[in-house]
């Protein structure tokens, strides 16, 4: 339905501003005005993805440009981010591409200059 659309439109525009760090649906829901679980049933709906995948998808591509396009350092990133501390950056970065944030940045960075 429209409306269904018009939400996730919304949510999609809030999701993607560049200043935007946020990772919990609540957050969202109640910037839309509405309840988490509905959040997630509309973006389901509209795109096959929850509203945690979006965000999850943003969050980790936010952290792969500050990891592989800047010289901050993860502390500097992690707290750009709003992580609470270093240390539940790494376990995020860890869990969402595999390796600690400075091996990634490292393995990204081998590979681009081959």
């Amino acid at each position: 339905t429209t409306l269904f659309r018009s939400l996730f439109q919304r949510f999609m525009s809030i999701l993607s501003r560049p200043t935007n760090t946020e990772r919990e649906v609540r957050a969202y829901a109640e910037q839309l005005l509405v309840t988490s679980k509905y959040l997630s049933a509309v973006c389901k709906e509209k795109s096959g993805r929850t509203a945690m995948d979006w965000i999850t998808e943003n969050t980790v591509s936010h952290i792969k440009y500050y990891l592989l396009q800047t010289d901050l350092s993860v502390k500097e990133i992690a707290f750009k981010l709003d992580f609470p501390d270093v240390s539940f950056f790494c376990k995020y970065v860890k869990k969402h591409l595999g390796e600690s944030p400075m091996e990634y940045r490292k393995t990204m960075v081998g590979l681009s200059e081959e």
